[in-house]
């Protein structure tokens, strides 16, 4: 079947909404938050946290997620737009490096889903 006019619109369409810096950015975020909460699953957290610091790091875990929210809400008020565009967040450029940041995130999954005994996702629903 021939592709139409209409076709060639709803895909540029789809497009220009894959590259809106808002989606980006919450994109960006839910990956960022998804990292920090492996980093801090007990597995992990020995990975890269000195023994005596990890009950600080664990206590501001709370102040990471509140944070998180409200960078969250502040993407969606859209007053942040124009500086997202400017850093590269959204638009055609973006795309090359949201493939390479997802592909870099779940390669780090699959490597702590590996780690001994059962993995830092064991029991995660997937």
């Amino acid at each position: 079947m021939p592709s139409t006019d209409e076709d060639s619109d709803s895909l540029a369409s789809a497009w220009e909404q894959a590259d809106d810096p808002r989606r980006v950015a919450h994109e960006l975020v839910g990956q960022a938050h998804a990292v920090l909460v492996l980093a801090y699953r007990d597995a992990a957290i020995e990975l890269w946290c000195v023994p005596e610091l990890r009950e600080s790091a664990v206590a501001a875990t709370p102040y990471l997620w509140i944070a998180i929210g409200e960078m969250q809400a502040a993407i969606a008020e859209g007053g942040l737009d124009e500086g997202l565009l400017a850093g590269g967040i959204g638009g055609k450029v973006s795309r090359t490096k949201r493939g390479a940041l997802r592909l870099a995130l779940e390669r780090l999954a699959s490597a702590l889903v590996r780690q001994p005994p059962f993995g830092i996702m064991a029991g995660v629903p997937g």
